[in-house]
């Protein structure tokens, strides 16, 4: 008995620290370091606690190198460049208000995190109507076949994501979730039977 109730606090206090650890993250996604180089975000590794990342000043090491690198040559280091505020990669050309064109284009959705999406939507239907509008957008622009991959209806179909929405961690980006290998074409009935574990899929080919 003894044994089984220690099991369950070891089991119990792991589940807390994997929960505090994805808190941790969605905060400081919020708010991410940007590397003093490129002007990306930096990240938080699978293996790396989130006050190191904080500290960090460089994305990789390579953006380090090359940051030194210019310094020790004695030219000037490239003037950081504005960023979007919604994904905060450096502006392509000319920078018109705030947010880039491409999320301009996706209205945002695509560069905001899982958990900063469902965070700030007013509920859980609506943040998963917005990632399932640019999953379709995704899909249109991508010349995959608009058929049911099962019956190829093509009257009517919808888009389903092979790895679901709800396995991916809050850190990962709806870019990441929507991206076209994760996402088939099935018609309303195919569709049902998927998402009740009627009808496997596999693969980015969909392999039935």
């Amino acid at each position: 008995m003894e044994n089984r109730k220690l099991t369950w606090q070891m089991a119990g206090g792991a589940a807390r620290a994997i929960s505090q650890r994805k808190e941790a993250i969605e905060r400081y996604m919020k708010r991410p370091n940007l590397c003093e180089f490129c002007r990306f975000p930096i990240l938080v590794r699978d293996h790396e606690r989130v006050p190191e990342v904080k500290k960090k000043k460089y994305c990789s090491h390579s953006c380090a190198a090359k940051h030194n690198n210019l310094a020790q040559k004695g030219r000037s280091v490239p003037r950081a460049s504005p960023t979007c505020k919604v994904c905060h990669n450096p502006f392509r050309g000319r920078a018109t208000g705030k947010i880039c064109e491409a999320c301009r284009k996706l209205g945002g959705v695509g560069s905001v995190s899982k958990g900063v999406m469902f965070q700030k939507r007013t509920n859980w239907q609506s943040a998963r109507s917005s990632i399932q509008k640019h999953a379709k957008a995704v899909y249109r622009e991508s010349g995959k076949p608009k058929v049911c991959l099962v019956c190829d209806y093509s009257t009517y179909v919808e888009i389903a994501h092979i790895k679901a929405v709800s396995s991916f961690g809050n850190e990962i980006r709806i870019l990441e979730i929507n991206h076209p290998d994760n996402l088939i074409a099935l018609c309303p009935n195919h569709h049902w039977e998927f998402d009740h574990g009627l009808l496997t899929i596999n693969g980015s080919e969909g392999r039935i």
